[in-house]
């Protein structure tokens, strides 16, 4: 009886307990903490959550958390990308700091190499990966833009500074001469042409930068100038995350030309009258220095004011950007949609670039065996400017004298008319400098002056223009890709990718009447293009470790379709507010140089491709990558489509080997060399064949008839045995990582060779043509390239980082093809440059200056025709003429070496960073120099101290205005391109996560960002930006002219501000 009483109390007991201990288990508490990583840094974004519960958060800007009602015996997983996950049991804990470790497996698999992914430390190739970090707040309109002075070896240039338009891209250099040498853009595994443009920073997940051909050899043909692969962001399995960017700011010239204003420059001119005049009465000369033409533009100043073109053609510019993404997922599907608009204005007046564009990627595992996956962009941009020429109008800018008005008022009107009663224009009409010539003047001082011209260029005034022209771009585009994951086995994965990219453009160019030119009938062109591409790459994949072996295999096949079709009309019209072409007076079929401005074109281009690669190791220490691509493509004959593109790279990660344990302060260390064969088919299609041209046959006698026909183009000859350019690279580098991490660096030297190069070949004109395309020729790029990160201070509240890079690229042409070993093309000035065998590609071929002839006589004696005295004195070879015998080379457009250095600082939750980018050596060709407005009105060409007599020698080393030598074809006209910017500079703070939660946001950041806020260029440099230059038109449409500048745009300096959040 009693043990039934003891095992009933026994019971009760043990109920009471349980219930005591649901009750402690059902306790809910408060946690907080703070996540650090092993260097004491805070961790921003960690994911904390309660296991098995929806109840989590993500660390803030010092890497704080907080937690209400947890489950006291709970447990805590804190994840974060690149670090190895960790799961802490509570037990009733409400303080729980916690140090992640960084998982370097993780780290190592977000480097894509191109058809997949590989460990950072199994890299075998020369693969930089650029830092994205902030990238998206440098206040820029295209991503390209914001990529300068962040890699070694890649090279962008911004050669125009207009809105909207794309910069210049080289990997390594100049890898070719007519093929192009831009590197392929990929973006999420899709080649695109302009790819760059369609990318926001926001929805950048990383970029890659192939530059050594081992790499890039996957991509075979395309790939000969280098690839960047850019991977777009993808959705997470986690709660919706709301990301909302916006910026804006305001652009300004960084430097205006510095001109003499018209009493200025009248000032100079009469105190060169006065010298003149008095040196002539010494030597009993009655020759007297003329500058009426200069007195009469003060004259009409005088009377109708003074203006500063640069003020009225250029203006302060607003650029902003919206940017907005959400991403959302669980294990089944995930997605990530984002939204941009960019609005960039030009700093030319009338000028803007706006873009839309959305991207939505859409990710699902149907099954633990298969995986689909889309992506769509489409985007559309519109650029609109004055004139189809920015350089040319700018050019006329800066040569307009400030006495000229804009508008006729009526007082111009009865000015002119008292004098010349059959003038015609009214009242608001613009004003040509041409309107005040050969009139009668009187200076507010009494000064007559009898039938004078001021002096002024005889171009329309650049307002005129710019009112009078419109050109507008616009481009809509569209790009779709879709794939499918199959498991097949463990290790074993079929992937098949197919996408599609369509691009319509329509340019409508329209010139009012007297736009350009006095006397213009109102004109227009029109054109459309549209460009369809079809992708489908299948590839199988198949990973294997067998003891100290792994093994991973990859082979595919692609096939590429494009299609282009472009369309353009010229034509005149009957006034200026009509401007279709069914109203036009008349069609234009060429212009005056020959070009064919209505036409029709299309062409068709086919391309498959078949590619395989291994990435071996041996127990993780050596290392082995072989690769090899076939390209057959529709540009070349029958007999010679396919071009063949192997690759081979090896490594040894040193710091594995046993001897290197006892060496504590080496972190890692590897050696790498490879060796790759690339392609290049980058040329206008049908060169293989000979095309026809449309003529007109006379048939019958007397008049006849005439019937339409065609003929062979008589100009080029097609060649059926035509092939690939073929560039043959060696790559040898080291990487290595000291002290804990703190100082990284990485070195690479490279020799490229591209033989077979594709150019056009003259040939005798008996056989009926001019030229052929033909593999001939051999161009060399040899460099260094160094990149070192470190990590100078790094506290719990203190971070300063640095990045530097420096790349010297030497560039040589080993042959012409045959016995050639010289070829000179001329410029849009008969400026030189000459392409010699065993010295850089291109390199300036100009009369070299020695002085000036400092008086008539020593001119006279020199027997060169038309020297003079004050004329420039350039180098003969004996003989007293100038001729092509008597040029030189004289420079070269390749810079010596280019580099980039970026600091980053953190405190608490401001953050700072710079960018110091710059260009040593290589000369700029000064097309500017060329008009003698600009010589005489822009300061920096010395007018003041030019020769003018033998008695009146200036500084002895200005030559006169005018008279001798064309100075465009002497060295005279050359800049040091040398430059060093503060490219960008930005300034942020982050608030605190609990406070931003108590606004309403998960994170909130604000920040000011400048691009270009300092230049320095070398001392006596004469333009206004250091990296304009002018783009080839048909008056010298040749790969071997470059570095000539003519009216290119000034820098402009950007300040914006900006906020970005997530809900």
């Amino acid at each position: 009886m009693k043990n039934r009483k003891l095992i009933k109390v026994v019971i009760l007991m043990l109920g009471i307990m349980l219930l005591f201990i649901q009750s402690l288990s059902a306790q809910s508490i408060g946690i907080s903490g703070v996540v650090t990583s092993e260097n004491g840094e805070p961790l921003i974004g960690v994911s904390v959550l309660v296991k098995g519960t929806s109840n989590g958060v993500v660390t803030g800007t010092l890497g704080d958390y907080t937690l209400k009602n947890v489950p006291a015996n709970g447990t805590l997983i804190f994840s974060y990308i690149g670090f190895a996950t960790v799961e802490i049991p509570i037990n009733s804990q409400q303080k729980i700091n916690l140090v992640l470790k960084e998982d370097q497996l993780l780290l190592e698999e977000l480097v894509v190499i191109g058809y997949g992914v590989q460990k950072k430390s199994h890299l075998t190739g020369s693969i930089a990966k650029v830092n994205t970090s902030g990238i998206e707040d440098v206040p820029v309109s295209r991503l390209d833009q914001a990529l300068q002075g962040k890699v070694a070896g890649l090279n962008i240039q911004n050669t125009t500074s207009e809105a909207g338009v794309a910069p210049t891209i080289r990997v390594r250099g100049m890898g070719s001469i007519s093929a192009s040498s831009s590197p392929l853009i990929v973006v999420d595994g899709y080649p695109i042409s302009g790819g760059l443009e369609m990318v926001n920073s926001s929805d950048v997940e990383s970029i890659e930068i192939l530059k050594d051909a081992a790499s890039a050899a996957i991509y075979g043909s395309r790939a000969a100038s280098g690839v960047i692969l850019i991977t777009t962001k993808s959705g997470s399995a986690d709660k919706p995350n709301y990301n909302i960017r916006v910026s804006t700011g305001i652009k300004e010239i960084y430097k205006n030309v510095d001109r003499y204003n018209t009493q200025e420059y009248t000032d100079l001119r009469r105190s060169q009258k006065t010298a003149y005049d008095t040196y002539m009465a010494s030597i009993g000369s009655s020759s007297k220095l003329n500058i009426n033409n200069d007195l009469a533009s003060y004259s009409v100043g005088e009377m109708f004011g003074f203006r500063d073109w640069q003020k009225l053609g250029l203006q302060s510019a607003r650029i902003s950007n919206i940017q907005a993404n959400v991403s959302d997922g669980n294990d089944k599907v995930k997605y990530y949609i984002s939204g941009n608009y960019d609005y960039d204005q030009g700093i030319m007046i009338y000028s803007e670039y706006n873009k839309l564009n959305l991207r939505a990627k859409i990710d699902a595992n149907l099954s633990k065996y298969v995986q689909i996956g889309i992506s769509m962009t489409p985007q559309y941009t519109k650029r609109q400017r004055p004139s189809n020429s920015s350089g040319g109008w700018y050019n006329n800018l800066i040569r307009t004298g400030d006495w000229m008005p804009v508008y006729h008022t009526k007082e111009s009107i009865d000015f002119i008319t008292a004098q010349r009663p059959t003038f015609t224009k009214r009242v608001g009409d613009y004003v040509m400098g041409a309107d005040f010539s050969n009139l009668n003047y009187t200076l507010k001082d009494g000064t007559t002056i009898i039938k004078a011209t001021p002096w002024n260029t005889s171009d329309n005034s650049p307002i005129n223009i710019a009112d009078k022209t419109t050109f507008i771009e616009e481009n809509f585009s569209l790009n779709t890709n879709s794939y499918i994951n199959i498991n097949i086995l463990k290790g074993l994965t079929f992937r098949s990718s197919n996408g599609f990219y369509i691009s319509y453009m329509n340019q409508d160019y329209f010139i009012k009447s007297d736009g350009l030119k006095p006397g213009e009938l109102a004109n227009g062109t029109y054109k459309n293009d549209l460009f369809l591409d079809f992708l489908s790459e299948n590839t199988i994949n198949y990973s294997k470790k067998i003891g100290k072996h792994d093994i991973n295999l990859l082979a595919g096949y692609t096939a590429n379709l494009t299609k282009h079709r472009t369309a353009a009309i010229a034509g005149t019209f009957g006034n200026d507010y009509v401007s279709t072409f069914n109203a036009a007076t008349a069609i234009t079929q060429t212009n005056a140089s020959g070009s064919i401005l209505t036409q029709t074109y299309k062409e068709t281009l086919a391309m498959e491709s078949y590619l395989a690669r291994i990435n071996y190791s041996y127990a993780d220490k050596y290392l082995l990558s072989a690769s090899w691509r076939a390209d057959g493509s529709s540009k070349f004959g029958p007999n010679n489509r396919y071009g063949y593109f192997p690759s081979v790279s090896l490594g040894w990660r040193v710091y594995e080997e046993g001897f290197m344990k006892n060496i504590t302060w080496i972190d890692r260390l590897k050696l790498r060399v490879s060796y790759g064969v690339t392609g290049n088919n980058n040329i206008a299609n049908y060169a293989a064949y000979n095309t026809l041209s449309l003529v007109n046959y006379p048939l019958g006698t007397g008049t006849g008839t005439v019937a339409p026909g065609f003929i062979n183009t008589n100009t080029t000859l097609g060649n059926r045995s035509l092939t690939w350019e073929q560039t043959n690279e060696v790559n040898a580098g080291i990487d290595f990582s000291l002290f804990d991490g703190r100082f990284n660096m990485a070195v690479d030297y490279y020799n490229s060779e591209t033989k077979s190069l594709l150019l056009q070949q003259d040939i005798p004109s008996i056989t009926g043509f001019l030229n052929y395309w033909n593999n001939i020729g051999k161009i060399r790029n040899s460099g260094i390239e160094v990149e070192v990160d470190t990590y100078n201070i790094r506290t719990k509240k203190f971070t300063w980082q640095t990045a530097f890079n420096i790349s010297a690229n030497k560039n040589k042409l080993l042959s012409l093809g045959g016995d050639q070993t010289f070829n000179l093309q001329l410029g849009e000035r008969n400026e030189g440059y000459a392409a010699i065998v065993g010295q850089p590609a291109i390199q300036y071929y100009q009369f070299k200056v020695i002085g000036v002839y400092m008086t008539q006589a020593e001119a006279l004696a020199s027997g060169i025709s038309g020297a003079a005295g004050g004329t420039l004195k350039v180098w003969d070879n004996g003989d007293k003429k100038l001729d092509q015998e008597d040029r030189m080379v004289v420079g070269s457009p390749f810079p010596d070496f280019t580099f980039g250095i970026t600091n980053t600082f953190k405190y608490a939750n401001f953050d700072l960073s710079f960018l110091i980018q710059g260009s040593q050596g290589g000369e700029i060709m000064n097309g500017d120099i060329n008009y003698a407005e600009t010589r005489r009105y822009v300061k920096a060409y010395n007018y003041a101290n030019s020769w003018l007599a033998d008695g009146v020698q200036g500084d002895g080393n200005t030559p006169i205005n005018s008279g001798g030598i064309n100075w465009m074809w002497t060295d005279y006209v050359l800049e040091d391109g040398s430059y060093a910017a503060l490219r960008e500079m930005t300034l942020g703070f982050t608030l605190q996560s609990k406070y931003a939660k108590k606004i309403g946001f998960k994170s909130l950041r604000a920040y000011i960002s400048g691009q270009n806020l300092f230049f320095l260029t070398p001392k006596g440099f004469r333009l206004v930006n250091p990296e304009a230059r002018t783009q080839p038109t048909s008056a010298y449409d040749s790969p071997l002219v470059d570095g000539y500048s003519r009216g290119g745009f000034p820098l402009q300096r950007t300040i914006s501000f900006g906020i970005n959040f997530s809900l």
